[in-house]
C-alpha cells in the first residue's frame, strides 16, 4: 500500500444477508461493540459498499489500512466491519488522491442519494 493520501472503499462480495457477531472478534479486548440490533438497523441492502474512507495522515493509505488488516484499530468503522461474520472475505480498493477529504465527502453524499439517505453501513459518523 502506498504511503500517500487517498480514499478507500471496503466491499462485501455476494448478496446474502449478513450475519453479525455479538462477541468481540478483534484483538483489542476493551473494544466497544455495537449490538446486533444496531448493526441490523444500519445494514444497507443491495450494495456491496460497506465503508468509504479517507487516508490523509502522514503515512497515508498504508498507515490507515494496516490496522484494518491486523484488526487492531479502535476506528468506529472497523468495529462494525469486524462484527460481520464474513469480515475476512471483504475487499478493499483504494485510489491515491491528494484531495482525499473532499472526495470521501462527495462519495458518501452520492451513496446517500442512491440509498434513501442512508450512509454506508460502517460509516457511522456524520
Amino acid at each position: 500500500m502506498p504511503e500517500k493520501h487517498g480514499i478507500y472503499v471496503v466491499l462485501r462480495p455476494g448478496s446474502e444477508a449478513p450475519v453479525f457477531q455479538a462477541d468481540n472478534p478483534v484483538k483489542r479486548p476493551r473494544q466497544k461493540l455495537y449490538s446486533v440490533e444496531y448493526l441490523t438497523d444500519y445494514w444497507v441492502e443491495n450494495t456491496p459498499v460497506v465503508y468509504i474512507g479517507k487516508a490523509a495522515g502522514a503515512a497515508g493509505l498504508r498507515d490507515r489500512l494496516k490496522p484494518y488488516a491486523k484488526k487492531s484499530s479502535g476506528h468506529s468503522g472497523g468495529r462494525a466491519i469486524w462484527q460481520l461474520s464474513d469480515a475476512d472475505d471483504l475487499l478493499v480498493c483504494w485510489k491515491v488522491i491528494e484531495e482525499a477529504e473532499a472526495v470521501e465527502k462527495f462519495w458518501i453524499k452520492t451513496f446517500k442519494e442512491a440509498h434513501g439517505g442512508m450512509r454506508p453501513f460502517a460509516n457511522r459518523n456524520g
